[in-house]
């Protein structure tokens, strides 16, 4: 996990399998190669015009799923 995924500095492939980051507060649930890259978004006050949203993931021995839930405000 880290704040700013722009700050990564190590190629994850192989070695992680989820990137979790928040800094721009853009939700995003994306698959590059084999690593899941993970922002939950923001349910704080609404920035610009980017949805309110939190995430979820479901992490078991096998998988991992993510999931951008939008919230109704």
């Amino acid at each position: 996990m880290l704040h700013d995924v722009k700050t990564l500095d190590l190629d994850p492939q192989g070695r992680y399998r989820v990137v979790i980051a928040g800094h721009s507060h853009k939700p995003r649930n994306e698959w590059v190669g084999d690593g899941l890259y993970f922002n939950p978004g923001g349910a704080g006050p609404r920035r610009f015009t980017l949805p309110i949203t939190v995430g979820r993931l479901e992490v078991t021995e096998d998988d991992v799923v993510g999931d951008i839930i939008e919230l109704p405000v």
